[in-house]
């Protein structure tokens, strides 16, 4: 494992990028190599930024009346289409 050599975060063999900063890792590789300085250390980028995980649980939204309304009238037009093709496509004795 190296260190990126923008900022000295521990680097992973297969990584591209350092995770701290965004430097490309073959590009500070080939820097170092040649004997040239890396280019000024950024900043790396802030959590508010690219945050892990949310500090809170996102709310549970409440369904409101129309939703229930649709969701009903959806049901019981389809209960409805079913009786009439019962009705209609029965045999008649």
């Amino acid at each position: 494992m190296g260190k990126c050599a923008n900022c000295g975060t521990t680097l992973d063999p297969s990584w591209k990028f350092c995770i701290a900063c965004g430097e490309p890792v073959a590009a500070a590789e080939e820097t170092a190599a040649e004997g040239g300085t890396a280019a000024q250390p950024r900043e790396p980028i802030p959590s508010a930024i690219r945050p892990d995980e949310p500090d809170e649980p996102m709310p549970r939204k409440r369904m409101d009346a129309a939703v229930i309304f649709g969701v009903a009238m959806a049901l019981g037009g389809g209960v409805l289409i079913i009786l009439v093709a019962i009705a209609v496509f029965s045999p008649r004795v």
